[in-house]
């Protein structure tokens, strides 16, 4: 049986690395969900624009601050586009000051 090279011949072990280590982000990119933090505005809808958005993804809002938790019964996510995505504020509810939520993407369940 004759020997499998380790990287094709030609090319250079950094190239070869490089390659092995883009395809295994590609796709293991589902283990290691991408995350971020955003402060709500005083307005009933917020853009928020991340490139790893897609329109189907799911997007789970975790409150971090105390005005957050206590404001998080009255938000959610009302659209979602390739690289943003909106958070609704239930009409009557005032914006606390420092309303932080941080945000988990995960990518869409496989069918």
């Amino acid at each position: 049986m004759p020997r499998t090279a380790l990287f094709p011949r030609g090319s250079d072990l950094t190239t070869w690395a490089l390659a092995i280590t883009q395809r295994v982000e590609r796709d293991f990119a589902f283990l290691r969900p991408k995350t971020g933090t955003t402060s709500l505005s005083a307005t009933i809808s917020n853009h928020i624009s991340d490139i790893n958005m897609t329109e189907t993804a799911v997007v789970l809002m975790l409150p971090r601050t105390s005005n957050a938790a206590e404001m998080a019964l009255d938000i959610w996510v009302s659209s979602k586009a390739a690289g943003e995505f909106t958070v609704q504020t239930r009409d009557g509810v005032s914006v606390k000051p420092e309303a932080v939520f941080d945000y988990v993407i995960l990518p869409p369940p496989e069918a």
